[in-house]
């Protein structure tokens, strides 16, 4: 709503420095909300968030059913969308694309289906609904071209002749940083998807991870009454699950907007540059406290940083001081401003049948 509304002022300068200053106060009240410690576990829960309440309180400095009772409201408040496993797809033999769409001339109720319908699709890791140049985002999983094109064709052939304009571009590596902008706690390694040897589950660890994918927290009791096996031997194949790397992490998906940020897509266009050039700008983009995903990709541009800003005037700032420190090998760059998003489950029978 935020996001809308400055659009829709922006033209009218005395408005629009009215409402920022609202604004303003509006996101300074939503960091009020959340004490120090409240920022400590927040980044205890996306380092580690299957970690037991009393482990994640020690991080915290509270007890551990105090830790309970606050992640237990954050659930229930929605600011913690999805406490999950974080699976590699590369490692699964998946490489993923992004679809951009502009639509035109979408009647509400078909607008409605579409959007229930990728919101929840298994073959869709992600499903974003955008402002700006394109109105969604969805990024397909897939095992081979084939079976791309399928998802794309099969989507055209309902809503196409709502179609304006389409891009694709293909992931070539994805990262993830945690929001260290808001706990102010030191980054980690940045968490990477890249090609890699794939690696084979069966049936079995494929229901594991469908039931960790939906709650990174649930016990291996819950687990082994849901597949059938004793607690031992789940708790053996999660172990084995996290070392082949199949696992990635236990992680949370926050409603950051909660925390009073917005959320940006921002693609970037290259010169020529060399790999130096490369890790130099990476280098950059993974310091800088706002950024949440790096994604190199193969298409129309080169690479998409998404980041989280406090509205439009903090978003331009971080636009100039990019823009100028790398002149010499940005030909150019645009945005867009991710609204809602969504997170199917990739380990639903649907993917798979």
């Amino acid at each position: 709503l935020f996001i809308r509304l400055i659009v829709e002022i922006e033209q009218n300068s005395q408005l629009s420095r009215k409402f920022l200053i609202v604004f303003t106060v509006l996101c300074n009240m939503a960091d009020k909300e959340f004490d120090k410690r409240d920022r400590l576990l927040i980044a205890a829960l996306e380092e580690n968030s299957r970690l037991s309440y009393r482990e994640l309180g020690q991080k915290a400095g509270m007890s551990g059913a105090a830790t309970e009772e606050r992640i237990q409201k954050w659930l229930t408040n929605g600011f913690i969308i999805r406490l999950f496993a974080e699976p590699d797809p590369f490692i699964l033999g998946y490489r993923t694309a992004r679809l951009y769409l502009k639509m035109e001339g979408f009647p509400s109720d078909v607008e409605r289906a579409f959007e229930l319908e990728y919101s929840a699709k298994p073959t869709v890791q992600w499903f974003a609904i955008t402002q700006g140049k394109w109105n969604y985002i969805i990024r397909f999983i897939y095992h081979t071209e084939t079976e791309f094109n399928h998802y794309v064709m099969e989507l055209l052939s309902h809503y196409g002749k709502y179609v304006k304009e389409k891009d694709i571009v293909i992931t070539h590596y994805q990262g993830q940083l945690p929001i260290t902008y808001f706990t102010q706690v030191q980054r980690y390694d940045i968490t990477t998807e890249k090609p890699t040897e794939k690696k084979e589950i069966d049936d079995i660890d494929r229901k594991i991870l469908q039931q960790l994918f939906e709650n990174a927290r649930a016990p291996t009791t819950q687990l082994a009454q849901e597949v059938g096996l004793s607690p031992d031997a789940i708790q053996y194949r999660i172990k084995q699950l996290t070392k082949k790397g199949i696992i990635r992490r236990y992680t949370g998906w926050l409603d950051r907007r909660k925390l009073g940020y917005d959320y940006y897509k921002i693609f970037i266009w290259f010169h020529f540059i060399t790999p130096e050039d490369e890790v130099s700008f990476l280098n950059y983009c993974t310091t800088h406290p706002n950024t949440v995903y790096i994604n190199r990709v193969i298409g129309h541009w080169d690479l998409e940083v998404d980041v989280d800003v406090k509205g439009l005037e903090e978003l331009d700032g971080v636009l100039k001081k990019m823009q100028n420190k790398f002149s010499r090998i940005i030909r150019d760059y645009s945005f867009v401003a991710i609204l809602r998003d969504y997170m199917p489950n990739p380990f639903a029978s649907e993917a798979h049948g």
